[in-house]
Protein backbone atom coordinates (compact mmCIF):
# COMPACT_ATOMS: atom_id res chain seq x y z
CA UNK A 1 0.00 0.00 0.00
CA UNK A 2 1.22 3.48 -0.86
CA UNK A 3 1.76 5.55 2.27
CA UNK A 4 2.55 9.29 2.56
CA UNK A 5 4.74 8.95 5.67
CA UNK A 6 8.01 9.88 3.97
CA UNK A 7 8.66 12.40 1.24
CA UNK A 8 10.11 11.32 -2.08
CA UNK A 9 13.37 13.08 -1.22
CA UNK A 10 13.63 11.14 2.02
CA UNK A 11 12.95 7.87 0.24
CA UNK A 12 15.57 8.53 -2.44
CA UNK A 13 18.10 9.32 0.29
CA UNK A 14 17.28 6.01 2.00
CA UNK A 15 18.14 4.11 -1.19
CA UNK A 16 21.75 4.74 -0.16
CA UNK A 17 21.27 3.50 3.40
CA UNK A 18 23.64 0.77 4.64
CA UNK A 19 20.65 -0.73 6.47
CA UNK A 20 19.06 -3.27 4.16
CA UNK A 21 15.57 -3.05 5.62
CA UNK A 22 15.47 0.72 5.22
CA UNK A 23 16.90 0.59 1.72
CA UNK A 24 15.01 -2.39 0.34
CA UNK A 25 11.89 -3.06 2.40
CA UNK A 26 11.03 0.60 2.94
CA UNK A 27 12.59 2.99 0.40
CA UNK A 28 12.66 0.85 -2.73
CA UNK A 29 9.29 -0.75 -2.02
CA UNK A 30 7.63 2.61 -1.42
CA UNK A 31 9.20 4.28 -4.46
CA UNK A 32 8.23 1.38 -6.73
CA UNK A 33 4.66 1.44 -5.45
CA UNK A 34 4.31 5.19 -5.97
CA UNK A 35 5.71 4.94 -9.47
CA UNK A 36 3.56 1.94 -10.32
CA UNK A 37 0.44 3.71 -9.08
CA UNK A 38 1.14 6.65 -11.39
CA UNK A 39 1.63 9.08 -8.52
CA UNK A 40 4.96 10.29 -9.89
CA UNK A 41 4.13 10.45 -13.59
CA UNK A 42 4.89 14.17 -13.74
CA UNK A 43 8.39 13.57 -12.36
CA UNK A 44 9.50 10.43 -14.19
CA UNK A 45 12.04 12.06 -16.52
CA UNK A 46 13.68 13.87 -13.60
CA UNK A 47 13.65 10.70 -11.52
CA UNK A 48 15.26 8.71 -14.31
CA UNK A 49 18.05 11.26 -14.57
CA UNK A 50 18.57 11.18 -10.82
CA UNK A 51 18.75 7.41 -10.75
CA UNK A 52 21.23 7.29 -13.63
CA UNK A 53 23.34 9.86 -11.79
CA UNK A 54 23.15 7.56 -8.77
CA UNK A 55 24.99 4.90 -10.75
CA UNK A 56 28.13 6.97 -10.08
CA UNK A 57 27.59 7.10 -6.30
CA UNK A 58 30.49 6.10 -4.01
CA UNK A 59 28.73 3.15 -2.39
CA UNK A 60 27.49 -0.09 -3.91
CA UNK A 61 24.19 0.25 -2.07
CA UNK A 62 23.42 3.51 -3.82
CA UNK A 63 24.63 2.36 -7.23
CA UNK A 64 22.76 -0.92 -7.24
CA UNK A 65 19.50 0.49 -5.92
CA UNK A 66 19.71 3.41 -8.31
CA UNK A 67 19.55 0.85 -11.09
CA UNK A 68 16.43 -0.63 -9.48
CA UNK A 69 14.88 2.82 -9.29
CA UNK A 70 15.64 3.29 -12.98
CA UNK A 71 13.93 -0.04 -13.69
CA UNK A 72 10.75 1.25 -12.04
CA UNK A 73 10.84 4.54 -13.95
CA UNK A 74 11.44 2.87 -17.32
CA UNK A 75 8.76 0.27 -16.63
CA UNK A 76 6.19 2.95 -15.93
CA UNK A 77 7.19 5.01 -18.98
CA UNK A 78 6.89 1.89 -21.10
CA UNK A 79 3.40 1.21 -19.78
CA UNK A 80 2.20 4.71 -20.62
CA UNK A 81 4.31 4.75 -23.81
CA UNK A 82 6.07 8.00 -23.03
CA UNK A 83 9.77 7.11 -23.13
CA UNK A 84 11.42 9.12 -25.92
CA UNK A 85 14.17 7.40 -27.87
CA UNK A 86 16.78 10.02 -26.97
CA UNK A 87 16.08 9.65 -23.26
CA UNK A 88 16.09 5.85 -23.46
CA UNK A 89 19.45 5.90 -25.24
CA UNK A 90 20.97 8.31 -22.72
CA UNK A 91 19.86 6.21 -19.79
CA UNK A 92 20.97 3.02 -21.52
CA UNK A 93 24.47 4.40 -22.09
CA UNK A 94 24.83 5.43 -18.45
CA UNK A 95 23.49 2.10 -17.28
CA UNK A 96 25.78 0.08 -19.55
CA UNK A 97 28.84 2.12 -18.59
CA UNK A 98 28.15 1.35 -14.93
CA UNK A 99 27.03 -2.24 -15.34
CA UNK A 100 29.94 -3.68 -17.26
CA UNK A 101 32.52 -2.11 -14.93
CA UNK A 102 30.84 -2.46 -11.51
CA UNK A 103 33.45 -4.15 -9.30
CA UNK A 104 31.14 -5.26 -6.47
CA UNK A 105 29.43 -8.51 -7.45
CA UNK A 106 28.07 -9.47 -4.03
CA UNK A 107 24.47 -10.63 -3.82
CA UNK A 108 23.28 -11.04 -0.24
CA UNK A 109 25.45 -9.99 2.71
CA UNK A 110 24.70 -10.33 6.40
CA UNK A 111 25.96 -6.81 7.04
CA UNK A 112 24.25 -4.87 4.22
CA UNK A 113 21.44 -7.13 3.04
CA UNK A 114 20.80 -7.30 -0.70
CA UNK A 115 23.30 -5.57 -2.97
CA UNK A 116 22.86 -7.70 -6.09
CA UNK A 117 24.27 -5.33 -8.70
CA UNK A 118 24.50 -8.04 -11.37
CA UNK A 119 20.82 -8.93 -11.00
CA UNK A 120 19.57 -5.37 -10.55
CA UNK A 121 21.47 -4.11 -13.56
CA UNK A 122 20.10 -6.95 -15.66
CA UNK A 123 16.58 -6.00 -14.60
CA UNK A 124 17.18 -2.42 -15.71
CA UNK A 125 18.54 -3.53 -19.08
CA UNK A 126 15.48 -5.73 -19.57
CA UNK A 127 13.19 -2.79 -18.78
CA UNK A 128 14.95 -0.62 -21.33
CA UNK A 129 14.77 -3.50 -23.78
CA UNK A 130 10.98 -3.30 -23.61
CA UNK A 131 10.91 0.31 -24.81
CA UNK A 132 9.03 0.68 -28.08
CA UNK A 133 11.39 3.49 -29.09
CA UNK A 134 14.46 1.25 -29.40
CA UNK A 135 15.66 -0.26 -32.67
CA UNK A 136 17.26 -3.62 -33.32
CA UNK A 137 20.70 -2.02 -33.18
CA UNK A 138 19.87 -0.48 -29.79
CA UNK A 139 18.63 -3.79 -28.44
CA UNK A 140 21.76 -5.53 -29.66
CA UNK A 141 23.83 -3.16 -27.51
CA UNK A 142 21.83 -4.17 -24.45
CA UNK A 143 22.52 -7.84 -25.17
CA UNK A 144 26.21 -7.09 -25.66
CA UNK A 145 26.27 -5.42 -22.24
CA UNK A 146 24.91 -8.59 -20.64
CA UNK A 147 27.62 -10.64 -22.36
CA UNK A 148 30.31 -8.20 -21.23
CA UNK A 149 29.09 -8.38 -17.66
CA UNK A 150 29.18 -12.17 -17.68
CA UNK A 151 32.69 -12.26 -19.11
CA UNK A 152 34.02 -9.85 -16.50
CA UNK A 153 32.61 -11.56 -13.41
CA UNK A 154 35.17 -12.73 -10.87
CA UNK A 155 32.88 -14.47 -8.33
CA UNK A 156 30.65 -17.48 -8.93
CA UNK A 157 26.99 -16.50 -8.77
CA UNK A 158 25.46 -17.53 -5.45
CA UNK A 159 22.11 -15.74 -5.41
CA UNK A 160 20.39 -16.67 -8.68
CA UNK A 161 22.06 -13.93 -10.66
CA UNK A 162 22.22 -16.38 -13.56
CA UNK A 163 18.42 -16.57 -13.56
CA UNK A 164 18.08 -12.80 -13.66
CA UNK A 165 20.67 -12.24 -16.39
CA UNK A 166 19.30 -15.11 -18.45
CA UNK A 167 15.76 -13.81 -18.13
CA UNK A 168 16.87 -10.28 -19.06
CA UNK A 169 18.49 -11.59 -22.23
CA UNK A 170 15.39 -13.63 -23.06
CA UNK A 171 13.08 -10.65 -22.53
CA UNK A 172 15.16 -8.48 -24.85
CA UNK A 173 15.17 -11.30 -27.38
CA UNK A 174 11.36 -11.28 -27.51
CA UNK A 175 11.56 -8.03 -29.45
CA UNK A 176 10.74 -8.52 -33.14
CA UNK A 177 13.03 -5.64 -34.12
CA UNK A 178 16.04 -7.92 -33.68
CA UNK A 179 17.16 -9.70 -36.83
CA UNK A 180 18.19 -13.35 -36.72
CA UNK A 181 21.84 -12.32 -36.81
CA UNK A 182 21.40 -9.77 -34.03
CA UNK A 183 19.66 -12.33 -31.86
CA UNK A 184 22.77 -14.50 -31.69
CA UNK A 185 25.76 -12.33 -32.61
CA UNK A 186 26.15 -11.07 -29.04
CA UNK A 187 27.03 -14.64 -28.00
CA UNK A 188 30.17 -14.66 -30.14
CA UNK A 189 32.50 -13.04 -27.56
CA UNK A 190 31.43 -15.65 -25.01
CA UNK A 191 32.08 -18.48 -27.48
CA UNK A 192 35.50 -17.07 -28.35
CA UNK A 193 36.45 -16.70 -24.68
CA UNK A 194 35.29 -20.22 -23.82
CA UNK A 195 37.28 -21.64 -26.74
CA UNK A 196 40.45 -20.26 -25.16
CA UNK A 197 39.96 -22.29 -22.00
CA UNK A 198 42.80 -24.31 -20.57
CA UNK A 199 42.93 -27.33 -18.22
CA UNK A 200 42.50 -26.58 -14.54
CA UNK A 201 39.97 -25.07 -12.18
CA UNK A 202 36.90 -23.58 -13.82
CA UNK A 203 37.02 -19.76 -13.62
CA UNK A 204 34.03 -17.98 -12.10
CA UNK A 205 33.12 -16.29 -15.37
CA UNK A 206 32.98 -19.62 -17.18
CA UNK A 207 30.60 -21.09 -14.63
CA UNK A 208 28.47 -17.94 -14.72
CA UNK A 209 28.29 -17.90 -18.51
CA UNK A 210 27.33 -21.56 -18.76
CA UNK A 211 24.64 -21.37 -16.11
CA UNK A 212 23.17 -18.19 -17.52
CA UNK A 213 23.05 -19.56 -21.05
CA UNK A 214 21.24 -22.65 -19.81
CA UNK A 215 18.56 -20.36 -18.37
CA UNK A 216 18.37 -18.60 -21.72
CA UNK A 217 18.04 -21.91 -23.55
CA UNK A 218 14.97 -22.87 -21.49
CA UNK A 219 13.34 -19.51 -22.17
CA UNK A 220 14.16 -19.66 -25.88
CA UNK A 221 12.75 -23.17 -26.11
CA UNK A 222 9.62 -22.80 -23.96
CA UNK A 223 8.96 -19.06 -23.86
CA UNK A 224 8.71 -17.10 -20.64
CA UNK A 225 5.84 -15.75 -18.59
CA UNK A 226 5.10 -12.04 -18.58
CA UNK A 227 4.85 -11.19 -14.88
CA UNK A 228 2.23 -8.50 -15.48
CA UNK A 229 -0.45 -10.44 -17.33
CA UNK A 230 0.68 -14.10 -17.16
CA UNK A 231 0.89 -14.44 -20.94
CA UNK A 232 3.69 -16.49 -22.47
CA UNK A 233 6.24 -14.45 -24.39
CA UNK A 234 7.90 -16.17 -27.33
CA UNK A 235 11.30 -15.41 -28.79
CA UNK A 236 10.86 -14.82 -32.56
CA UNK A 237 14.22 -16.45 -33.25
CA UNK A 238 13.97 -18.98 -30.44
CA UNK A 239 15.14 -22.00 -32.41
CA UNK A 240 18.17 -20.13 -33.73
CA UNK A 241 19.00 -18.87 -30.24
CA UNK A 242 18.77 -22.41 -28.84
CA UNK A 243 21.16 -23.68 -31.50
CA UNK A 244 23.59 -20.85 -30.88
CA UNK A 245 23.50 -21.41 -27.12
CA UNK A 246 24.27 -25.11 -27.55
CA UNK A 247 27.14 -24.33 -29.91
CA UNK A 248 28.49 -21.85 -27.36
CA UNK A 249 28.34 -23.92 -24.20
CA UNK A 250 29.47 -27.23 -25.65
CA UNK A 251 32.95 -25.81 -26.14
CA UNK A 252 33.46 -25.67 -22.38
CA UNK A 253 30.81 -28.13 -21.20
CA UNK A 254 30.78 -31.13 -23.53
CA UNK A 255 29.03 -33.33 -20.96
CA UNK A 256 25.93 -31.13 -20.86
CA UNK A 257 24.95 -31.25 -24.55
Amino acid sequence: MVTPDLSLEELIALLSSPEGKLRDDLAYTEISERIGAGLLDANLAELGDRFTAGLLAPTIEARSFSSLGLTCVVGRLNRIDELPRGVALRWAKNLIDWYIDEPDERGWTEELGWLHSVAHGADALAALGASSSLTGDDLEQLLEALASRLLSTTKVFLDLEDDRVGRAAALILTRPELSTDQAVKWLSPIAVALAKGEPGAVPAWVSNCLRTLRVLYIAADRGLTDAENSTVLVLPHGATVCEAVVDTIKVASPYSV
